[in-house]
């Protein structure tokens, strides 16, 4: 096991290893400076019910339920190195990553190589205990994040590539990416516990490109003609709601303006969700790289 805290601002992480494991791996040796004792929040999480009820009603007619805020809490230590006093510099170093001013860190749960991520700020600058800290030959701290979206999800976005035309095509991409068969239309499952947004990148030329998710109905559709240097950006994420056009010399402009009245940012509902890539017209250029990453209410 391996918790991994990454600070976006500084571009600096503190990686925590599981003591006892890392003891076994180094045959008794152990040499990484920040070890874990102890972590909750992989699963526990609140949730509020929301219920209606009549005058003289027997109980109550539920309605709804949401997550509450997630709580992660590490116990730790920080290994005595061999100069005694290099351990001040290590605690510097702790609540620099750790800095509630610096907004939402990247956590990353390891186990068994199976990463998840989730965003969370620190509720406090690092404490640290004395007691027991001869025990592990160190100095105890411990550590709560809250994470406001209670989700963990993937680390890396799953991917599939659709096209609207039977011609040969290229687009660059990153891996990890999943293919599904080149075509107008492909089955994407969620096998999450939620519905998950979607990142769209639609590749010209075409006219008037359209992306739907046949499953719910929902599409989005852009009443514009894509040139051969465009690609419509959609992203469906609340909160980070947006569609533009990146032109290749990196140039971008909002065009929600430009979308159809009916469009909707559509997310992947729990189960399969049949993706559909159409325009009016266009080339084999036209293609759209569709990516997702699973939400997890509990790992």
């Amino acid at each position: 096991m391996k918790i991994i805290i990454y600070n976006p601002v500084l571009k600096k992480e503190i990686v925590f290893y599981d003591y006892v494991e890392h003891v076994y791996e180094t045959e008794g040796r152990p040499d990484a400076p920040f070890y874990v004792l102890s972590f909750d929040g992989l699963g526990e999480v609140e949730a509020t019910r929301n219920t209606s009820k009549s005058p003289n009603q027997a109980g109550a007619n539920y309605l709804s339920s949401q997550l509450e805020e997630r709580e992660l809490s590490i116990r730790g230590f920080i290994k005595t190195p061999e100069n005694t006093e290099e351990i001040g510099e290590l605690r510097k170093l702790l609540a620099q990553v750790i800095n509630p001013v610096h907004g939402n860190l990247e956590v990353i749960y390891e186990e068994q190589e199976v990463r998840h991520k989730i965003l969370a700020s620190a509720d406090h600058v690092p404490t640290y205990q004395a007691s027991d800290a001869k025990e592990y030959h160190g100095q105890l701290t411990n550590i709560t994040l809250i994470a406001n979206d209670p989700y963990w999800t993937d680390e890396q976005a799953r991917e599939v590539i659709l096209k609207a035309f039977d011609e040969s095509f290229s687009f660059s991409f990153e891996f990890p990416v999943i293919f599904g068969e080149q075509g107008a239309q492909e089955t994407i499952v969620n096998m999450g516990h939620a519905a998950t947004p979607i990142t769209a990148e639609l590749r010209g030329p075409s006219n008037v490109p359209r992306i739907e998710n046949s499953t719910t109905g929902q599409y989005m559709q852009l009443n514009h003609v894509l040139l051969e240097s465009e690609t419509w950006i959609i992203c469906t994420e609340r909160g980070h709601k947006r569609s533009i056009i990146e032109s290749d010399d990196g140039t971008r402009r909002d065009v929600m303006s430009w979308l159809d009245l009916g469009s909707e940012f559509f997310s992947l509902q729990l189960g399969d969700n049949i993706i559909k890539y159409n325009a009016s017209s266009g080339t084999g250029k036209a293609v759209a790289l569709v990516k997702w990453k699973q939400k997890y209410i509990a790992i």
